[in-house]
């Protein structure tokens, strides 16, 4: 069994992640909503739920945090 990380920890894990993407590319029709969808603060349930979920069973986040990125 995995080692439960803080929540603090895992939030600041996504956090760190997610700004780390930049979606200024082109068509930037395309992607300018992506970045201010992405951008907007809130509750992120969707993707801590799942980090959580997964850190039941693993210690490591990092597999899992495209796929909570992906959810959101």
């Amino acid at each position: 069994m995995a080692k439960i990380a803080p929540f603090q920890d895992i939030i600041r894990t996504y956090s760190e992640y997610s700004n780390a993407i930049h979606w200024n590319k082109e068509p930037k029709e395309l992607y300018e909503p992506f970045e201010y969808i992405m951008k907007q603060q809130g509750k992120k349930l969707r993707p801590l739920s799942l980090l959580l979920s997964y850190n039941l069973f693993e210690n490591n986040l990092h597999p899992a945090l495209d796929a909570a990125y992906g959810i959101e």
